[in-house]
């Protein structure tokens, strides 16, 4: 350690020899940048960290002349007590992170005039600072969040001219900010989220002409903000959410020209927000979601020409929204999910050219959605998902080249679809399941080559799937379950090579799926549980190498499963629970080596289960409850030691168990 007596930075990761820290230094008399970070709930370094305490300030004064930055993270025996004479003139910024055990500072703080930075979050125990923060009058930044048992704010504040940063977030017992923020004259960041304890906003609001970014979101008790905000003309980024009493907006909005961001949501009480938004000209971002009782539209919305994104969501009360959509050209996110009581789309949508994301979804009221989508080629987000009045699908759609992914999930009322899917090409994800009244699927379906998720699950009233499905050779899943009128399976499987995740479960007229299995050869997930009419397993089982989920539970007609298990060595979960005809159970078990569960319970007519069992040393569920006709266990039993649940329970003729549970020693749950 003696050989590095120039060294000027040192970071330290889980200090567990505090004796050869305290040499490297003392031969580090040349260090400017000092990281210590201990492990964190680790008994074998409780020891290390109290001796490291007890040492550090007394090494830290004679040897670290030249310290200009410390950092200490999860020491939770470190006590700020050093000599009267603890002095640093280089030291500018002290960070002590999650010391849980630090309850306080001495007045030789002080002494640290040139200190920048000061940083002690999560140091959860800290109750008090004394007096001394006065002197510190280079501070610029000051970071105290989730000092939660902090009940008094640091005295001296108002000489903190210099502070252009200020966090004490989550000082949940803080109830009471002293008088001097009017002081700080250079503040940029006041961040106060999560004081829930705060019932009134710090004074001296009006001074601070320099802040850009204020937030006291979630501060729940916080019922008046006072004047000022008028003043704050540098303002750019305003967070208010969760602000759950308060009902009346700051005043003086109209003056925050500067705003780019604005976040008011979750403010359940605000009912009425003042005029001023049309004052707002360069703000981007407009959050003001789930506010349960607003029930008119901040007027002004024309004026917000440079807005980006917008989000009401969940505006219950909201019934109707103001012309001036059509002047926002910039906008390109619009979310007005679960609006219930909207029964109007608003007006100018055909303006909106730079839309990219448009989110309309549980507008449970809304029957009509007017002309315009064709306009909007930019957008690639569609979802409109739970409309259960909408009749009519929006026209226009053939325009919509650049869109990715669309879902118009649960709009039950929705019969038909208009031509224009075949213009989709950049389409990747559509979901349309739950269309109950849905019984011709949309045309243009051979034209999506670029399509990797497709869900219709859930269409009951659909017959027939038209010809298109091998063009589609980039679609990882497809989701077509519960569709109980769907007697024939589409057509082009054997071109899906892509495809990862297949469910048809519940498909329950389904009688026959045609070849083309063996090309699946990335398919990770087969689910066609409860197909209950389907009489033959699917063709080229064996080809499905990268199989790791199978599920083919319930399909009671099923008779024979074709060999081929043995080839699926990746395959980690088997679910052939009530398959109440299998009467063979599938050949080559044995190879099954990265089995994690396997359920075959309830499969009545099963008398044997082959050789193989052994193999199984990664299986932890095995169930095979209710196997009426079962005589023997499964051989192998003793090689399961992986095996956390064994459930064999109403083996009615199941005579015999053999020996082999002494070496099961993970086993968590055992029914019998």
């Amino acid at each position: 350690m003696k050989d590095m007596p120039q060294l000027r930075l040192l970071s330290v990761q889980n200090c567990d020899d505090v004796d050869v820290l305290f040499d490297m230094l003392k031969h580090s008399v040349q260090l400017r940048w000092l990281k210590i970070h201990f492990s964190l709930k680790n008994d074998k370094f409780v020891k290390q960290q109290k001796s490291f305490a007890n040492n550090f300030w007394n090494i830290a004064q004679t040897f670290l002349h030249q310290l200009c930055v410390l950092k200490f993270y999860n020491c939770d025996f470190l006590n700020f007590n050093p000599s009267s004479s603890f002095t640093f003139p280089s030291l500018k910024g002290i960070s002590l992170i999650n010391c849980n055990n630090f309850e306080h500072f001495i007045k030789e703080l002080s002494n640290l005039t040139a200190l920048e930075e000061l940083n002690f979050s999560k140091c959860r125990a800290l109750k008090h600072v004394p007096e001394g923060f006065g002197t510190f009058t280079c501070l610029k930044k000051l970071n105290m969040r989730e000092c939660e048992a902090l009940e008094v704010f640091p005295s001296g504040f108002n000489n903190f001219t210099a502070l252009e940063e200020l966090n004490f977030s989550k000082c949940r017992a803080l109830k009471h900010v002293p008088e001097g923020f009017g002081t700080l004259t250079c503040l940029k960041k006041l961040n106060m989220w999560e004081c829930e304890a705060l019932k009134v906003f710090p004074h001296g609001l009006n001074n601070l002409t320099a802040l850009e970014e204020l937030d006291f979101s979630k501060c729940r008790v916080l019922k008046h903000v006072p004047e000022g905000f008028g003043t704050m003309t540098c303002l750019k980024k305003l967070n208010m959410w969760e602000c759950e009493v308060l009902e009346v907006f700051p005043s003086g909005l109209k003056n925050l020209t500067a705003l780019e961001e604005l976040d008011f949501s979750k403010c359940r009480a605000l009912k009425h927000v003042p005029e001023g938004f049309g004052m707002l000209t360069c703000l981007k971002k407009l959050n003001m979601w789930r506010c349960e009782a607003l029930e008119v539209f901040p007027s002004g919305l024309s004026n917000l020409t440079a807005l980006e994104e917008l989000n009401f969501s969940k505006c219950r009360a909201l019934k109707n929204v103001p012309e001036g959509f059509g002047t926002m050209t910039c906008l390109k996110k619009l979310n007005m999910w679960e609006c219930e009581a909207l029964e109007v789309f608003p007006s100018g949508l055909n303006n909106l050219t730079a839309l990219e994301e448009l989110d309309f979804s549980k507008c449970r009221a809304l029957k009509h959605v007017p002309e315009g989508f064709g306009t909007m080629t930019c957008l690639k987000k569609l979802n409109m998902w739970e409309c259960e009045a909408l009749e009519v699908f929006p026209s226009g759609l053939n325009n919509l080249t650049a869109l990715e992914e669309l879902d118009f999930s649960k709009c039950r009322a929705l019969k038909h679809i208009p031509e224009g899917f075949g213009t989709l090409t950049c389409l990747k994800k559509l979901n349309m399941w739950e269309c109950e009244a849905l019984e011709v699927f949309p045309s243009g379906l051979n034209n999506l080559t670029a399509l990797e998720e497709l869900n219709f699950s859930k269409c009951r009233a659909l017959k027939h799937v038209p010809e298109g499905f091998g063009t589609m050779t980039c679609l990882k899943k497809l989701n077509m379950w519960e569709c109980e009128a769907l007697e024939v399976f589409p057509s082009g499987l054997n071109n899906l090579t892509a495809l990862e995740e297949l469910n048809y479960s519940k498909c329950r007229a389904l009688k026959h799926v045609p070849e083309g299995f063996g090309t699946l050869t990335c398919l990770k997930k087969l689910n066609m549980r409860e197909c209950e009419a389907l009489e033959v397993f699917p063709f080229g089982l064996s080809n499905l190498t990268s199989l790791e989920e199978l599920n083919f539970s319930k399909c009671r007609v099923l008779k024979h499963v074709p060999e081929g298990f043995g080839t699926m060595t990746y395959l980690k979960k088997l679910n052939m629970w009530e398959c109440e005809a299998l009467e063979v159970f599938p050949s080559g078990l044995n190879n099954l080596t990265a089995l994690e569960e396997l359920n075959f319970s309830k499969c009545r007519a099963l008398k044997h289960v082959p050789e193989g069992f052994g193999t199984l040393t990664c299986l932890k569920k095995l169930n095979m409850w209710e196997c009426e006709a079962l005589e023997l266990f499964p051989s192998g039993l003793n090689n399961l030691t992986a095996l956390e649940e064994l459930d064999f329970s109403k083996c009615q003729a199941l005579k015999h168990v053999p020996e082999g549970f002494g070496t099961l020693t993970c086993l968590k749950k055992l029914k019998m």
